[in-house]
């Protein structure tokens, strides 16, 4: 789309159930709202060509196994070759059960903002995203039923929750807390792990939410908490990814792999210890980001 030969009317019709935060039932697709792919176009339509992307990276993995089996010992070589065949297969079908989890999502969504709208003209509901504030036993109450204080009240619960934090891993029930907005430690560099191979510098962009009014410039290093099919669009732009949670399997590795970008993954505090505007070496075999310039340091 970003090179002209296909249009936003038929591209919104194949992938619009994307969108940020596709994976809450509440939030909005690109069908929905188009600004945030819109805002991406121009810096899309001069990155690298997907094709020579896709080339270089298929090299490079050709390079990787080649390297691979030349050091493993010949009896371990034909069980190697066998995994290495079924891993691409493996992780497109993974990839096509988030897609349909993702369509099913974007079409419970829709139909659940169809009746919010046909509640509010019936003097129920107060907006059209009120039926996600409620179970379906309550939606399908008696048509004389008001829910408007019912929804009032779970909009108030929701906003007190987001205030509260849980700890990455737990046993039993997960203690919540209160979420501390911490300050930026003067470090000279941020660890994590390794997750897809390369150096690259650049100027850092921190996003906490791919649903926020940003902007990403071709090449900046994007660093986020966590990563799902809701950031790809902001993924396939930057030259490195630095992501506080996740390992070697989760969502943002396997996507840097696939783009031929450095990542560094589970640094835990990437997004407090790394600013806007910070010029960054990324060592995705190392897992080492390494601050070269602090923004608004001279």
């Amino acid at each position: 789309m970003a090179r002209g030969s296909l249009g936003i009317e038929e591209f919104v019709r194949c992938y619009g159930f994307h969108g940020p935060n596709i994976g809450h039932i509440a939030s909005r697709s690109w069908r929905e709202d188009r600004r945030p792919i819109e805002r991406l176009l121009a810096t899309v339509a001069v990155a690298e060509d997907p094709a020579l992307r896709r080339r270089r990276v298929q090299r490079d993995r050709t390079a990787a196994i080649r390297t691979l089996l030349a050091n493993l010992p010949a009896g371990q070589r034909c069980t190697a070759r066998a995994l290495l065949r079924v891993a691409p297969t493996t992780a497109r079908a993974l990839q096509n059960t988030k897609t349909s989890f993702l369509l099913i999502m974007d079409a419970a969504r829709a139909a659940a903002r169809a009746m919010g709208q046909q509640f509010v003209d019936a003097g129920r509901m107060s907006a059209p995203d009120d039926p996600f504030f409620l179970f379906v036993e309550e939606v399908l109450a008696p048509p004389a039923h008001d829910l408007r204080e019912l929804v009032a009240l779970r909009r108030s619960q929701h906003r007190s929750h987001l205030g509260v934090t849980i700890p990455e891993t737990w046993t039993g029930q997960p203690p919540a807390s209160p979420i501390v907005v911490e300050s930026p430690r003067d470090v000279r560099s941020v660890h994590g792990l390794g997750a897809s191979s390369g150096v690259v510098e650049g100027r850092v962009r921190v996003i906490p939410d791919p649903a926020d009014d940003v902007e990403i410039d071709l090449g900046d290093i994007l660093v986020c908490p966590v990563t799902d099919p809701s950031w790809v669009s902001v993924m396939t732009v930057a030259g490195a990814l630095v992501i506080d949670i996740g390992g070697m399997a989760s969502h943002g590795a396997v996507i840097a792999r696939e783009l031929g970008v450095p990542c560094v993954i589970g640094t835990h505090s990437g997004t407090r210890d790394l600013r806007d505007g910070d010029t960054v070496r990324v060592d995705g075999s190392s897992g080492v980001v390494e601050v070269l310039h602090r923004a608004g340091s001279g």
